[in-house]
């Protein structure tokens, strides 16, 4: 029986080296492809990653503008305040003890992408389910009311730039978009990567894949603040 237990805990041991030099690997690739990358070069290039993510993993963005061009797009999510949490908490335990605590609720964000066509910039919500729950259009009187501006990292995003090698790259903005009622405040990236993103999906991006997505992200940027002088951010 001690062999037994003895034979577990090397497989375990085994194991958990394995992965961790798979994930020392990862992330020496993550950092090596920021390292290693020529900003005026790859920025020739954005027309045919963005057309690469479009006939991929972001093919659902062309159902959804069927016959509009698409100039450009990124990835955002709304912002969440300290008291945005408090409140998701609070919900989410009033849910969970409506059950007698046999399911337990977790609010989870969603990212919204956004896609910029001709003088219209749309906003797809997805839903947890990955689907587009809702679809709305910016048009240019609104677009010029929006206000662009930069933001601080948070401690946890400076973190997981600084574990891939993006440190002093990675720039976080906030995107308030003018609507009837107000502003719809959205947080995103100078890169096609969610603000909601945890460092283990950051991880399992590949170095070519995050580069790509950092050429998209600064493509957005440039885009938007071309077609609306308000939204023009210097980098």
């Amino acid at each position: 029986m001690a062999t037994f237990y003895i034979v577990i805990a090397l497989v375990f041991v085994a194991v958990y080296i394995v992965f961790f030099m798979y994930m020392q690997n990862k992330r020496k690739k993550l950092v090596q492809a920021f390292a290693d990358i020529d900003i005026y070069n790859e920025m020739q290039h954005a027309a045919q990653y963005k057309d690469e993510a479009l006939s991929s993993d972001h093919a659902f963005i062309r159902s959804q503008l069927p016959v509009q061009t698409i100039d450009t797009f990124t990835v955002a999510a709304k912002q969440h305040t300290g008291k945005d949490v408090a409140k998701d908490l609070a919900k989410d335990t009033l849910k969970s003890m409506a059950t007698l605590g046999t399911v337990r609720y977790t609010t989870v964000q969603t990212p919204k992408y956004l896609v910029l066509s001709g003088e219209e910039l749309h906003l797809l919500d997805i839903d947890t389910d990955g689907d587009v729950d809702r679809h709305l259009v910016f048009d240019r009187s609104r677009l010029e009311e929006s206000e662009l501006e930069e933001i601080p990292l948070t401690k946890v995003q400076a973190a997981q730039a600084k574990g891939i090698g993006a440190e002093g790259l990675l720039k976080c903005y906030k995107l308030s978009l003018k609507t009837e009622t107000g502003f719809l405040v959205l947080n995103l990236y100078n890169m096609m990567l969610a603000p909601v993103i945890s460092a283990q999906e950051m991880f399992t991006q590949s170095g070519d894949k995050m580069r790509r997505n950092y050429v998209i992200g600064m493509d957005f940027l440039n885009r938007l603040g071309e077609k609306y002088r308000n939204l023009k951010i210097y980098m």
